[in-house]
C-alpha cells in the first residue's frame, strides 16, 4: 500500500509541475505548486500536504481560485488521507505589484477521504473545503490554512 501511495505522490508532484510549466505561458492564469506540513488538532495527528493552485484575476482584488491537493495525517490510531478538488475565491488586500501581495481563499468542492485505522479502512466522498491566509513575496508563496479534514496546514509554493 505505501509503495502505491509513493507512487502515486510521485506521479501526482510530476503532473502538477509539468501542468504549471505548460499553463503558464498564458497572462491571465497563474499556477503555484505547493508543499506544506500539517496538523489535526483533534486527534493529535500530524502530516504531510502536496497541491496545485490554479488562479485566474477577477479585477484588482478577486481572483478565482482553485486547488488540487493531497493530504496525509496520522496518528496513534492509523491514517487519514484525503484529495481535494476545490474550487472559490481569492481576496487581495493590497494592490498587485506590492510586496508581500496578501490574500484571504475560501475554497469549496468533493473530497475523497480514506481513513484507515486498526479496526477498519472507509472510504468516503465528503465535502471539501480550505481558506487560508497567503503572502507573496518574489513569486514565493507562504501562508497557513485549515483544510478538510479539520487540519490546520502551513504551505509554501512557488508562483509560475
Amino acid at each position: 500500500m505505501l509503495n502505491k501511495m509513493t507512487s502515486f505522490l510521485r506521479k501526482l508532484t510530476l503532473a502538477l509541475a509539468l501542468l504549471s510549466v505548460g499553463f503558464s505561458a498564458h497572462a491571465q492564469f497563474s499556477f503555484t505548486p505547493t508543499i506544506g506540513a500539517g496538523l489535526q488538532p483533534a486527534e493529535s495527528g500530524f502530516g504531510a500536504y502536496i497541491g496545485v493552485y490554479g488562479s485566474r484575476p477577477l479585477g484588482t482584488h478577486f481572483a478565482f481560485d482553485s486547488q488540487l491537493s493531497f493530504i496525509v495525517i496520522g496518528d496513534d490510531n492509523g491514517t487519514y488521507s484525503v484529495l481535494n478538488a476545490l474550487a472559490g475565491i481569492r481576496i487581495y488586500f493590497n494592490q498587485e505589484g506590492a510586496e508581500p501581495r496578501i490574500y484571504f481563499n475560501a475554497l469549496l468542492g468533493p473530497s475523497f477521504e480514506r481513513e484507515a485505522r486498526f479496526d477498519f479502512i472507509a472510504h468516503e466522498l465528503e465535502f471539501g473545503y480550505s481558506g487560508g491566509l497567503f503572502a507573496e513575496i518574489r513569486r514565493v508563496v507562504i501562508g497557513v490554512s485549515f483544510d478538510a479534514p479539520q487540519s490546520l496546514l502551513l504551505k509554501a509554493g512557488y508562483v509560475f
